[in-house]
């Protein structure tokens, strides 16, 4: 499976789970998280709304101030839009090998897309968890996410947005472990 294949495949799994959030849901607390579902779906969709804007070259300051809002009142529609922009602008031929501003520092297209995978893997445990529905990261997506995040394990350590580790037996699964690397407990573990 290629990067883009991969992007595309983490994505529409989180999409299923936005898509399957009720009415009455979207204000349930997401356990282990300081957001409900609304601001975790929010998170979501501000972090594809950067990366497009980073990928096309576009101004992306508004987004530092962004919340939840950015949904406004139909959220699955605000995430299938940003979604699919966020997907075409990887799309463009030269943008895996862009240099692109993160909040860690500067990283490469792929290494952008490759974080957009775990993103969307990784919320996508937390707004199940907030569901209360079975969720698994398999095994060749978080080992493929492990190889491709090691050299920004030191980033993440050392930044606010990510959580700290959680120790796992050695024995414990590939999609343990990277969801241990970001401060989270598989579910029913």
């Amino acid at each position: 499976m290629t990067p883009r294949e991969r992007l595309r495949a983490a994505s529409a799994r989180f999409g299923e789970l936005v898509i399957a959030v009720g009415d009455d849901e979207w204000e349930l607390p997401v356990p282990g998280q300081d957001w409900t579902i609304h601001g975790l779906v929010g998170h979501v969709v501000v972090g594809a709304t950067f990366v497009t804007c980073t990928l096309r070259g576009e101004p992306f300051a508004h987004l530092a101030h962004a919340d939840a809002s950015i949904l406004g009142s139909n959220p699955s529609a605000a995430w299938r839009g940003t979604a699919i922009s966020e997907l075409e602008a990887f799309d463009r031929p030269d943008a895996l090998e862009a240099e692109l501003f993160h909040p860690i520092g500067t990283i490469t297209g792929l290494q952008q897309l490759t974080l957009r995978v775990m993103e969307n893997l990784v919320h996508g445990h937390d707004l199940a968890t907030a569901l209360g529905v079975e969720w698994e990261i398999g095994d060749d997506d978080a080992e493929w996410l492990l190889d491709g995040l090691f050299p920004l394990v030191e980033s993440f350590d050392q930044s606010e947005h990510f959580g700290d580790r959680v120790e796992v037996a050695p024995e414990a699964s590939s999609g343990t472990r990277l969801l241990a690397l970001l401060g989270r407990r598989a579910i029913g573990r």
